[in-house]
């Protein structure tokens, strides 16, 4: 009887107080002492049953007693509240759920764009790169990198500690990369690497990770560096990214 109670949405205490006022009317004190819960607890939850139209109030002389509510009776109140309280959740529904979509839609597409230039901006992009711990596409020439961090500074802060880490470097990038056997002997499920000579030409970097991109570009010898976080705008880069890839030759 108790766990039946229970699936009516009432808590341990509650079935207590209600069995113990079911078969005749008792005080407060008289429930408290019946049901081992002290008094100011049996307040609160009588104050429960009363909303939940379970039990009532009666005066006889002098005395205000506790009485329950004919079980059908009380129960199918409590049935249609349960009711009305649903029918009133699903009347907001449809236009919720909408809201939500809607709220998770502009959340997940939020824009933020930084500029930086030169070894800093560098070191900034490699630091998120290496916290976010994803998968990384670029193209273009990585030339400008180096030239800029020098060979052995993007080593040691980008390649050793992504050797750490599980995920994948795709590069597309010219032919005369590959002759830097520091960076294409660790060629693998670490790094995959396809060659496009055309990127040669044109001293820019494009460069995706998680809901990031990152442009770079090298004018004399200075460096400029500008991040987008936009995931549609990196989804759709990878998905290029990987049209691409998949047309060139290994």
């Amino acid at each position: 009887m108790k766990r039946k109670l229970r699936k009516f949405g009432l808590d341990d205490k509650e079935v207590a107080l209600y069995l113990a006022c079911l078969n005749e009317g008792l005080t407060t004190t008289d429930i408290s002492k019946q049901t081992g819960i002290n008094r100011a607890t049996v307040y609160h939850y009588l104050e429960k049953l009363k909303k939940r139209g379970l039990i009532t109030t009666q005066v006889r002389g002098k005395r205000k007693l506790i009485v329950s509510i004919a079980p059908e009776t009380a129960l199918t109140i409590l049935i249609e509240k349960d009711k009305e309280a649903l029918a009133y959740k699903e009347s907001f529904f449809a236009d919720l759920v909408q809201d939500l979509q809607a709220f998770s839609r502009q959340k997940g597409n939020e824009t933020n764009v930084n500029t930086y230039t030169g070894k800093e901006g560098i070191q900034a992009i490699i630091d998120k790169i290496i916290n976010e711990k994803k998968d990384i596409f670029w193209i273009g020439s990585l030339e400008i990198v180096l030239d800029t961090l020098g060979e052995d500074q993007f080593f040691r802060k980008m390649t050793l500690r992504r050797l750490e880490q599980a995920n994948t470097s795709y590069a597309i990038t010219h032919r005369s990369f590959l002759q830097k056997k520091r960076f294409t002997d660790l060629i693998g499920k670490f790094r995959q690497i396809k060659t496009l000579d055309e990127v040669e030409q044109v001293p820019a970097l494009l460069v995706a990770f998680d809901t990031t991109v990152v442009l770079a570009s090298q004018e004399g010898n200075d460096l400029t560096i500008v991040e987008i976080q936009n995931s549609f705008m990196t989804t759709m880069f990878v998905t290029l990214f990987r049209a691409l890839w998949n047309r060139l030759a290994d």
